[in-house]
């Protein structure tokens, strides 16, 4: 079977179906000239947002070429959280915060703004990839997907419990050391995101916007390990947002697994957070309770598989919290 590009149907706004499944049956059939001429035509269309079955299987399409193939994929890239391996890399761990996985992330995957992402999260919903338990926050500009019935569950549980180690690197000191909740400043933070997120619909569409003002005395960088769910976050002096983790040995543990509507065996970086070695000992416990509760969660999903949680050592020369 000769199929050329231009015998391919094109994708619309509205979900192709057949489309779909003849760029799949082209995938299957491992006819290289075709497949790796369509995923050019595929990273040059516009408008991601607005048709989401293009966008996931953009994913699909590379990912399987990737892992399955090894073959280059124009419009490969690598981010901060990991491979990206097509334009919605960040599907997976938008899956994992709607399987209780962790409650919440920051969209850092494009530079998309809320209304882009709600439209996202609309179509995910459309093909079943997510439920109405997802819901869109800003803080100061940056856009998390929150699970809003495990996030205030968490966050209630932080404020009662102090159960995260909140580690202090701020400049001045010649090593990180630990802090606490209370001496942080970080209680009135969670305190105030919480009030917010208590006074949300579960199904409602407004997205709540926490400004400049709101959150001025804030320190984001630990805020938003609270809400990622890490068992520990850092904080420092805002008087400069430099530290003192410069080539500091820093254990870096990081959650992967599968996403079979993706790639079968193709582990997915979820979550991953790191603790200065030389705190090792004494934050231990919370990482270990953080593990068993997360293998808990997993086991209560069916969305993913193969789940391992491993960790190295780096060191580095300039760490940007």
């Amino acid at each position: 079977m000769n199929v050329q590009v231009a015998e391919i149907p094109p994708f619309r706004p509205t979900i192709n179906l057949r489309a779909c499944a003849l760029y799949f049956q082209l995938i299957r059939q491992s006819q290289t000239d075709v497949v790796t001429a369509f995923s050019v035509h595929l990273f040059r269309i516009d408008h991601f947002f607005d048709s989401s079955l293009l966008t996931l299987l953009c994913s699909w399409f590379s990912q399987y070429l990737i892992v399955v193939k090894g073959w280059s994929v124009p419009g490969h890239r690598c981010s901060s959280l990991g491979c990206a391996t097509g334009v919605s890399d960040g599907t997976p761990r938008v899956v994992a915060v709607d399987s209780g996985l962790k409650p919440a992330l920051v969209y850092d995957t494009n530079s998309a703004g809320p209304e882009q992402v709600q439209r996202y999260l609309g179509k995910l919903r459309a093909l079943n990839l997510v439920t109405n338990a997802l819901r869109i926050v800003t803080i100061n500009d940056n856009v998390l997907i929150v699970n809003i019935d495990l996030i205030i569950v968490h966050l209630e549980e932080v404020l009662l419990k102090k159960n995260i180690a909140v580690i202090d690197v701020s400049k001045s000191r010649a090593q990180p050391a630990l802090a606490t909740v209370d001496s942080s400043g970080i209680e009135e933070s969670i305190q105030g995101i919480l009030g917010i997120l208590r006074t949300l619909e579960r199904d409602s569409l407004v997205v709540p916007a926490v400004g400049e003002q709101l959150c001025a005395g804030w320190n984001l960088c630990s805020l938003y390990g609270v809400l990622l769910g890490f068992p520990v976050t850092y904080w420092f002096d805002q008087n400069s947002f430099e530290n003192c983790l410069s080539m500091v040995p820093l254990v870096v543990t990081t959650v992967r697994a599968s996403w079979d509507t993706v790639v079968s065996g193709y582990g997915h970086a979820f979550s991953s957070f790191s603790i200065p070695q030389l705190l090792i000992s004494e934050t231990q416990s919370l990482s270990d309770t953080w593990t068993e509760k997360l293998q808990e969660r997993f086991g209560e999903q069916s969305a993913f598989s193969a789940f391992t949680v491993s960790t190295e050592t780096v060191n580095l020369p300039s760490v940007s919290l």
